[in-house]
């Protein structure tokens, strides 16, 4: 999610299909004009929504006192986030902010349960709720919002469209992705799809609502579907109980069954995927990054490592066409943020940070800035790349 440029992946810039940024689209509503708010001059930093310049090591911080922030996405305007809250008093919001920092940041939807995980298109921004305080309807049913959408032209506060509904409660949403919607058609064109990969299934869903199909073959509790990522043509994601990666077409009526493309390491917990023109990359809790081919030679391969382990605990990764870039913390220890070659090397971008969630890469022209959330100081942070 930004520049025009993008086209290969990752949830999700050069090749994130999930965390890419896109022109806004205005044929549904509103002018992109409404969608700049009001610019009422410089917010002084020192103010509880102002910006902060920061430490050059920690990256810029754009916005502060923010509650267990989370996901994140840009597009050219603005820089979205979800912010848990705290169960109680303060309740999860999605959030945004001018990347001009002109003016502070805005409620753009208000009352949500822990939301988490963001994506992007062409008119929309997506997030999950991980709904952790596990409430339900008063006649006693989980029947929750858990994957929802705001217009990216609707004023603050707007009242989201729901996607999808808990048919159980304990159906964590780990991560979603889609791929992107630079087309006419506002909901994708003829990508018209969200995945999330829950406890028992991945699942595909209409992005504009409407019921959703399971695409994994292995349902039940004792299969735990950790992770997925898209490209243009299929849904990659990881069945954790049985180690094996998986790719389906995304366009699917009853046929053309998934297929095994890799196995990862027995009893090594992934957190999260992502891919680009020829590879899937997997990062594991240790900070191990895996890659296998998105076409196998012959039948499902054993995966490969990529360079040495950044580090306990990783949290996130991206993945554009040039590298890879994960989050990292130990609880009581500094956070980091670290890029890695394609061939292995790692560079070290920024360290000292409250515990680092959640990452988008934005292409301006030739600029690329790297946003994130810091979830234990409440930051929203940036760093120019190049």
């Amino acid at each position: 999610m930004l520049g025009a440029a993008l086209c290969v992946s990752c949830a999700m810039v050069v090749g994130l299909e999930d965390k890419q940024p896109y022109p806004i689209d205005v044929s549904e509503t509103g002018t992109e004009n409404d969608a700049q708010g009001t610019v009422d001059g410089p917010i002084d930093p020192a103010q509880p929504d102002g910006s902060d310049a920061g430490s050059p090591e920690g990256g810029e911080i754009i916005v502060v006192n923010q509650t267990a922030p989370y996901g994140i996405v840009v597009d050219e305007a603005f820089v979205y986030w979800t912010s848990e809250g705290d169960g109680g008093a303060n309740t999860g919001q999605v959030m945004r902010r001018a990347k001009s920092l002109a003016a502070g940041p805005e409620v753009l939807v208000v009352d949500q349960l822990q939301p988490q995980h963001m994506l992007i298109d062409n008119s929309y921004v997506y997030w999950s709720n991980n709904n952790s305080p596990k409430k339900t309807l008063l006649d006693g049913s989980p029947d929750v919002p858990v994957l929802l959408r705001a217009s990216r032209l609707g004023g603050a506060a707007q009242e989201p469209t729901i996607i999808a509904r808990a048919q159980d409660q304990d159906r964590a949403t780990k991560r979603i992705s889609c791929w992107n919607g630079i087309v006419p058609n506002s909901d994708g064109g003829a990508d018209v799809y969200l995945f999330a990969a829950q406890k028992d299934q991945t699942r595909r869903f209409l992005r504009q609502g409407g019921a959703g199909g399971a695409i994994s073959q292995l349902p039940g509790n004792n299969h735990d579907y950790a992770t997925v990522a898209t490209d243009e043509s299929y849904a990659y994601f990881l069945d954790q109980t049985t180690n094996t990666v998986f790719r389906r077409v995304k366009v699917f009526d009853g046929g053309l069954p998934q297929e095994a493309i890799g196995t990862t390491p027995n009893g090594i917990l992934m957190i999260d995927m992502g891919v680009d023109a020829t590879n899937v990359y997997l990062v594991s809790q240790g900070g191990q990054v895996y890659v296998v081919p998105k076409v196998p030679a012959a039948g499902a391969a054993a995966v490969t490592t990529l360079g040495a382990a950044v580090g306990a605990t990783a949290k996130a990764m991206i993945v554009t066409d040039k590298e890879l870039f994960i989050t990292r913390w130990t609880a009581g220890t500094d956070g980091e943020l670290v890029m890695m070659k394609k061939d292995g090397t790692p560079k070290l971008l920024s360290t000292g940070l409250g515990e680092p969630n959640e990452m988008f890469v934005d292409v301006e022209n030739t600029k690329r800035t790297i946003y994130w959330t810091n979830r234990s100081d409440g930051s929203i942070r940036r760093l120019i790349l190049e």
